[in-house]
């Protein structure tokens, strides 16, 4: 396992060494495993894409969101962020109970703020693949 003498065994040491490698990076991850959030943080895979209706009443995201987007799905994140915690604003739009369609610069911060409490790679306020994953997840 040594530098040009690996094998294609995994095993307690392989294991360690990618432990540490994703704890270094800051990959949500299932430590030691090579999982998802792991190929994902290599580009060796995507986040799986759910688009699927589902009955509990929680909203389900559908498409990557940036700042200058708009649409209900963007008034349901900025619900989720203010409920968790990460709010929007303190008073106006924005703030609790007065959510808006549109994604600026407050809502990407806030979100930014979510994705490094929640460790999230990267944490740039950015609604991609990776962090719409994690939201339906939960």
């Amino acid at each position: 396992g040594s530098v040009n003498n690996e094998t294609e065994y995994f095993g307690v040491l392989t294991k360690s060494a990618l432990e540490r490698y994703q704890k270094a990076k800051g990959i949500v991850a299932t430590y030691g495993q090579l999982d998802l959030a792991t190929l994902v943080y290599w580009g060796c895979a995507t986040a799986p894409v759910v688009s699927e209706k589902i009955t509990t009443g929680k909203h389900r995201y559908n498409r990557n969101l940036d700042v200058g987007m708009s649409g209900p799905d963007v008034k349901e994140l900025q619900k989720f962020l203010n409920n968790k915690g990460f709010v929007i604003a303190n008073e106006g739009p924005g703030s609790p109970g007065n959510e808006t369609e549109m994604f600026g610069s407050l809502t990407k911060q806030a979100l930014a703020r979510y994705q490094a409490d929640q460790e999230i790679v990267p944490a740039n306020g950015v609604f991609s693949d990776w962090t719409r994953w994690w939201l339906n997840k939960q």
